[in-house]
């Protein structure tokens, strides 16, 4: 059987480690434990989850954000966003107020720290009233993001991309972008290359996961490179596209966080396009 020590034992860390990153919090470990993990596997990227642990606003003062941006830049990392997302997003009227509230203090909180981007999802839009919810909280984001100098990449999943896109460009608020996911694509029957030219460059962000069809017929997550998700054509439409950031390694569902990471980090390493 196959061990995350015997999986330590093969990074590639001649590679540039500035190119991919990982969800920090994806380990469920305390940030400097998952933060060493993730420098020994030869990431030089992360991104921050800011809704529970010690990582949250109201658990970072002022002093605390700037020392765990020292802890991100000792180990010659950088942090290329925090995760804002709480929930079903902004499509819930009873939770809405709190989300955009809690949205806004990340965005505070990545300015001192020196984040460029924050990223979220903006929940499932069924008919116009979800819409119209999702607009105003973008709204209020993007005026916020302007103000502060930060970017905010509104996550691809539970949403259709070409509404996604329409109420975005509608917007007109240059600080609102896309993070994109794949396996999150793949989920609601969308192809990734398609959704990734209609985008075109306002992608801010990628995430890496996979994705495999259940035998119950429901789709679920997997280790990077074992599943559904061309990787390769992947790749290719976000190099058409002009996309140069970072491919952030997300594992938001597994028994085993840490070994299911390195394993995507092996197979991320072994790409000849990345």
């Amino acid at each position: 059987m196959t061990t995350s020590a015997d999986i330590f034992l093969h990074y590639d860390t001649s590679m540039e480690r500035q190119h991919i990153g990982c969800g920090l919090h994806d380990f469920h470990l305390p940030t400097r434990l998952a933060l060493k993990r993730a420098y020994d596997m030869g990431f030089g990227a992360v991104e921050i989850g800011t809704t529970s642990g010690d990582t949250t606003p109201d658990q970072l003062s002022q002093s605390g954000r700037r020392e765990l941006a020292r802890l991100v830049q000792g180990r010659g990392m950088n942090t290329a966003a925090l995760d804002a997302h709480a929930g079903g997003g902004w499509t819930d009227p009873g939770h809405n107020e709190e989300r955009i509230d809690h949205a806004k203090s990340v965005i505070h909180m990545a300015c001192e720290m020196g984040v460029p981007v924050v990223t979220a999802g903006v929940g499932r839009i069924g008919d116009e009233s979800s819409r119209g919810m999702v607009e105003s909280a973008l709204s209020e984001i993007g005026d916020l993001c302007d103000r502060t100098g930060t970017l905010f990449a509104v996550r691809t999943e539970g949403v259709e991309a070409e509404m996604l896109a329409d109420i975005i460009t509608g917007l007109g608020c240059p600080s609102l972008k896309y993070c994109i996911d794949p396996a999150s694509l793949l989920m609601s029957d969308d192809d990734p290359g398609e959704v990734i030219a209609r985008l075109d460059d306002g992608i801010l962000l990628a995430h890496a996961r996979d994705v495999v069809q259940g035998s119950s017929g429901v789709a679920r997550e997997t280790v990077l490179g074992e599943g559904q998700v061309d990787y390769l054509g992947f790749l290719a439409a976000l190099s058409a596209a002009g996309y140069h950031g970072p491919h952030i390694v997300r594992r938001t569902d597994s028994p085993r966080p840490t070994e299911d990471i390195a394993r995507a980090k092996v197979f991320l390493d072994g790409l000849p396009s990345l």
